[in-house]
């Protein structure tokens, strides 16, 4: 579960750092609506690797109290 939440997890921050570069280069090229567009794909990516990271965060509490108490917290 934590392989698979971290490999889309891999794939989002990608997909933002290219809708990043999209973005700089349509501000710089004075593109308005494609700003808008980028923009609002990032936000929704953000989002997105915000709730991956929660859910990492979860999978790997669990794992410590496994190792910690033998059992699942």
């Amino acid at each position: 579960e934590e392989k698979e939440l971290r490999e889309r997890l891999a794939v989002l921050e990608e997909q933002k750092c290219m809708v990043d570069d999209m973005l700089r280069l349509a501000t710089r090229s004075r593109r308005f609506e494609e700003v808008s567009a980028l923009s609002r794909n990032a936000e929704e990516l953000d989002g997105e690797i915000g709730e991956l990271k929660k859910k990492v965060g979860s999978v790997e509490e669990r794992w410590e109290g496994v190792y910690r108490d033998g059992t699942p917290a």
